[in-house]
């Protein structure tokens, strides 16, 4: 009998038999449960057999698909250790309704045409994010334009360039505060690595709020104990000369910061004590700070050189808090370690002046790379401490001063007892310089009434990776802290002959298809992040062949 046929049978049994049936019951009442159990295992199988050799996945459930176009990976699976952030869409300082916007992004991968370009964890693609502004209403609309991007100061050359109307023009840079997350035993912050740590910190607005703040002043007071016109007088044959400011301070009182990094120069002066892992280059200015273990006596520490040129530069020992109660100079030899020299020696000494300023004056003073300023000497900025070629130009030492102080106050810098991790000031400075962040470009605009504007965006946007370089990844969002109403978002790449992007499904979440010759698309403005994961060719495309790196 055929399936069929045994569905047939028993929808024709008709009820007359059955309740005739009912009450006969010729076989005992408890045994009917069995009989209707045995019934329906055998019509399951009967049931089950067009299914057989189907795969349910664990549990009878049917597995998800690993790609196909129902397939979309994770977003927590986009995760590089290397991320340089999302391309991010255009808003308006302030929600403007009767101006709508068409996006258009190119990506342009003729870079990858250059030997070497693609090798390297810096490969970028050039983009181009252009913008078309429409006033819909019958009166002009005079609104800012806000350009968000990811990036770093030091990076400045790389920044974008703008162009209204086909006419380059310059906006209003706000940089927000460093975008990472601060760890405690670092000045230095720990980079985001995935979109969803970028959706997270701009999503509710409050980061682009504070970096339209008035800019931070780091205006708490300090005593500062300057020493300059350092003298040799000591025995030549005297090995490592150095000079101290010796001392006693209470941490939980006073803390204590210098203006260069330098052997023994630690945030816990004990954790060094016995070590000498710095290596110093002969001919540079060294400067400590450390406590003699058994006395509690602390000491700030320069060396001192027989050549003239590199005594001009003056030091710096700066007090937050209680003031030192006393000090005192003195010559030691053997100061090359971290607890410099045991034995004191005569002839070495200083011009010593103290004075009350600000954290932020004095800072300042120290990292201005201005030898017309209002000290004399080279600066850090220039000196070997730091690296020939690592100095704050002059045009960026506001916006360093200014991110330098929210970067302090932000980790604390106020609590006296968690000041100490700050003592090389300047390494602070150092550290925001490089740090990445977001920034806003700022440009007032008036569309005519029932009239368009074109702003366009040329600039590199660099590969997120992971430790060997790979992938190139490129992402981009549609909406993410953005007020403007778009009605059009498209995608396109160019010069695309030298890059593969491996799997439909897997490697992107565009639509591209190269081999087929797909390289626009139409973005879904419902959906806030799309991203692609490109492979650079050996050789121009060659259809048919795979000659990936």
């Amino acid at each position: 009998m055929t399936q069929e046929e045994l569905l047939d049978a028993i929808g024709d049994v008709d009820e007359e038999y059955i309740a005739e049936a009912e009450k006969k019951r010729s076989f005992p009442f408890w045994l009917k449960p069995l009989a209707l159990c045995a019934f329906l295992a055998m019509a399951l199988m009967v049931l089950s057999v067009p299914f057989q050799g189907l795969d349910l996945g664990a549990h009878g459930e049917q597995p998800e698909p690993t790609y196909g176009p129902d397939y979309e990976k994770p977003s927590e699976q986009l995760n590089y250790l290397r991320y340089t952030g999302p391309l991010l869409p255009l808003t308006l300082g302030e929600a403007c309704p009767e101006i709508t916007a068409v996006r258009r992004v190119e990506y342009d991968f003729s870079p990858y045409d250059r030997d070497g370009h693609w090798t390297t964890q810096d490969g970028y693609a050039n983009v181009v994010d252009s913008y078309t502004l429409t006033n819909g209403s019958d009166q002009p609309q005079t609104v800012t334009l806000v350009y968000p991007y990811i990036s770093r100061l030091i990076l400045k050359d790389q920044f974008p360039c703008y162009t209204l109307n086909g006419e380059p023009v310059t906006p209003t840079s706000y940089p927000g505060p460093a975008s990472g997350t601060y760890r405690p035993e670092y000045v230095d912050t720990e980079e985001l690595q995935s979109y969803l740590e970028y959706a997270a910190l701009l999503s509710d607005g409050s980061y682009y709020a504070r970096a339209m703040d008035e800019p931070a002043v780091l205006d708490i007071p300090v005593t500062v104990y300057r020493l300059s016109d350092f003298t040799n007088q000591s025995d030549p044959y005297v090995e490592f000369p150095c000079l101290r400011i010796e001392f006693e301070y209470d941490p939980e009182q006073t803390a204590l910061f210098t203006d260069h990094l330098s052997s023994g120069l630690v945030v816990d002066p004990d954790d060094m004590v016995g070590s000498n892992n710095l290596y110093i280059r002969p001919g540079s200015v060294v400067y400590s700070t450390n406590q003699y273990e058994e006395t509690g006596i602390y000491f700030y520490q320069r060396r001192i050189h027989r050549e003239p040129d590199l005594m001009e530069q003056p030091s710096y020992l700066i007090v937050m808090g209680k003031d030192l109660d006393s000090y005192r100079l003195q010559g030691y030899k053997g100061g090359f370690g971290n607890n410099g020299g045991t034995e004191p020696i005569d002839g070495v000494g200083c011009t010593l002046e103290k004075y009350e300023s600000t954290l932020g004056e004095i800072l300042r003073l120290i990292i201005a790379a201005d030898p017309d300023g209002a000290d004399t000497g080279t600066s850090i900025a220039e000196s070997e401490v730091f690296g020939e070629s690592f100095g704050i130009p002059p045009e960026d030492l506001d916006v360093i001063m200014a991110l330098t102080a929210e970067l302090l106050y932000d980790m604390g810098i106020r609590d006296i007892s968690q000041a100490s991790r700050f003592q090389v000031i300047s390494a602070v400075a150092y550290s925001v310089y490089e740090q990445e962040r977001v920034f806003y470009d700022t440009l007032e605009v008036t569309v005519p009434a029932g009239e368009t504007v074109e702003f366009v965006v040329n600039r590199p946007q660099y590969k997120s990776h992971d430790n060997n370089g790979t992938p190139d990844a490129y992402d981009l969002c549609t909406t993410l802290g953005s007020n403007l109403r778009y009605t059009e978002q498209t995608v396109r790449i160019s010069n695309w002959d030298r890059i593969k992007i491996s799997h439909l499904y897997v490697n992107q979440n565009y639509d591209f298809d190269l081999e087929n010759g797909i390289t626009e698309m139409t973005l879904d403005l419902n959906k806030p992040h799309y991203w692609m994961e490109v492979t650079r060719l050996r050789e121009p495309r060659d259809p048919g062949t795979d000659t990936t790196e």
